[in-house]
């Protein structure tokens, strides 16, 4: 896989958008892949080699348009991953963590939902109207399978295109 640059430096500024500063997005541990000289802390823009180490971006990241729309809401406390793609059902989800620490929850409606661990998830939707009801579809659903009520909501949905996101400065040339 090339450099996925574009589509990290797009996370990053989607997560700094909402007041988290979350270096690492969306790979958590790359710095242990075997055969990469990195460190905890390091910068992952430093360290081009890890693209051929296994490490890949979710087709739909890869491949946003400044056309979509992304819906994003922060969120304090732990959803289990592992528990989550076992109760969304496997055919709606794809976690592979040691390729993309996040999990893409396809619900089958017009948005793909992508989770980060404890602090971030977004949709991705052809409209605005379509992102916001995909981040805030994803509470209902991991509360009806019995997970996610240590959630803790601190701030709305934020929702605009891509190309918005990008004229403010977030990347994804």
């Amino acid at each position: 896989m090339g450099h996925p640059q574009p589509a990290v430096d797009f996370l990053t500024s989607v997560a700094d958008e909402v007041g988290i500063t979350a270096p690492e997005i969306p790979f958590a541990e790359w710095y242990l892949i075997e055969g990469v000289d990195a460190e905890r802390g390091d910068d992952i823009r430093d360290h081009p080699e890890v693209w051929n180490k296994g490490l890949t971006l979710p087709d739909e990241l890869r491949n946003l348009s400044p056309e979509d729309y992304i819906a994003i809401r922060p969120f304090e406390g732990t959803v289990n991953l592992n528990a989550a793609a076992i109760g969304l059902g496997l055919n709606n989800v794809t976690y592979e963590p040691k390729a993309f620490s996040g999990l893409v929850y396809r619900p089958g409606s017009d948005a793909t939902i992508i989770v980060y661990g404890g602090y971030l998830y977004l949709a991705i939707a052809e409209s605005k109207e379509e992102a916001v009801a995909g981040v805030e579809q994803l509470p209902d659903d991991l509360e009806r399978i019995g997970i996610g009520d240590e959630m803790v909501f601190t701030s709305e949905p934020v929702a605009r295109s891509v190309e918005d996101f990008m004229r403010d400065g977030a990347g994804l040339e």
